[in-house]
């Protein structure tokens, strides 16, 4: 690879909404089933969002379910999703060919109250196939 230099290219930064939480490995457990908690039940907000990537799906998991046990009432829906991101290599010398290669992968984790209507909705839209 000392032929080659990476391309940098910038990544576009998306907004976080108020109830969404970012889960990270450095963050302890605590901290988000608190704030997840104060969402909740405070600020009164009908769904939180719990984004996860790594080994912090894990944890996330693990939050959901406590959240869950302390907060009666709410349900789950779970999306993994992937996305890939292309490094893009160009070469220093004349005669080479560039790479890519795909690296990331993300998990969304929703709670939410209505899942019912949602699972319904996700079902008459797949013809009843899930």
């Amino acid at each position: 690879m000392d032929r080659y230099q990476r391309v940098e290219k910038p990544r576009p930064e998306s907004a976080i909404s108020e109830n969404e939480i970012r889960i990270t490995t450095q963050g302890l457990i605590r901290n988000y089933i608190t704030y997840a908690s104060t969402l909740l039940q405070e600020k009164r907000v009908g769904e939180i969002v719990l984004k996860a990537m790594g080994q912090a799906i894990s944890k996330t998991v693990a939050i959901a379910e406590i959240i869950k046990k302390r907060i009666p009432g709410l349900h789950q829906n779970t999306t993994i999703s992937s996305t890939s991101i292309t490094d893009v290599w160009e070469p220093i010398e004349e005669g080479l060919f560039g790479d890519d290669s795909p690296c990331f992968y993300d998990l969304d984790l929703f709670v939410n109250e209505g899942i019912e209507q949602e699972f319904s909705r996700m079902l008459s839209a797949s013809n009843g196939i899930i």
